[in-house]
């Protein structure tokens, strides 16, 4: 079989300008979700048919559920490569196609499965990220393409054309501002620069989102700037 899954779409963007109409596209399979509510969107052939593990997790720190495939099953990376092919053989150059965010991997597509619970954070290999970068690295030659961390086989030494960065929780751990007692390593920009990636501007694309939390307070006047996961921008 083909195995090209049907995933679901999340952030749609649309971006209206006076001539132009795009969207920033990123696909997923775990998004987590409040108890009662979670829905799995790990394609159900590949649950069904070629006996992938799933493994349900659940986090009292983000108050969510979820199920996460096994990401290092030859099965699912086919699927994947074959999606990811298509999905370029179709929209590469496309003009309502403004970015790709690579996805596919982790909570939200986020290439991250971190809860409070340390066994959860190895759960994508490092092989399986990479065979995803040259995936879309084939499969996109005109279309830029964004991913959520800086990844040593992307960007920094071997940045490649084309490829951006897009940090999710902006402005609440985007940059180490030296109020937290201890280096934030994990931090968006301390990542960029631990990868010597502090360039890759100058080859892709930078986007995001506004942490959450912070979108209704933001641009208000009593903003808290410069406090803990409250960044001065």
């Amino acid at each position: 079989p083909a195995l090209i899954p049907s995933l679901i779409l999340v952030l749609p963007h649309l971006h209206h300008g006076a001539n132009i109409q795009f969207c920033v596209s990123r696909f997923y399979m775990d998004y987590p979700q409040p108890a009662g509510s979670y829905d799995s969107h790990t394609p159900q052939f590949l649950i069904d048919d070629y006996n992938l593990t799933m493994t349900p997790w659940s986090s009292v720190d983000l108050n969510t559920v979820g199920s996460s495939p096994d990401y290092s099953d030859e099965n699912l990376k086919t699927a994947l490569n074959n999606f990811i092919a298509a999905l370029g053989s179709r929209y590469d150059g496309d003009l309502r196609v403004g970015f790709i965010q690579v996805g596919l991997l982790g909570f939200w597509g986020e290439w991250h499965t971190w809860t409070e619970d340390s066994a959860t954070h190895s759960w994508i290999p490092d092989a399986t990220k990479m065979e995803l970068i040259d995936a879309v690295d084939a499969a996109f030659q005109t279309t830029q393409v964004q991913i959520r961390y800086p990844h040593w086989y992307a960007v920094g030494a071997n940045q490649r054309q084309g490829f951006g960065l897009h940090d999710d929780s902006f402005a609440h751990s985007t940059i180490d501002e030296g109020v937290y007692g201890a280096p934030m390593s994990w931090f968006f920009w301390s990542q960029v620069q631990a990868t010597a990636a502090t360039d890759f501007w100058m080859s892709g694309a930078m986007g995001g989102e506004v942490r959450p939390e912070l979108q209704a307070t933001i641009f208000d006047d009593n903003y808290a700037a410069g406090t803990q996961y409250k960044q001065d921008f």
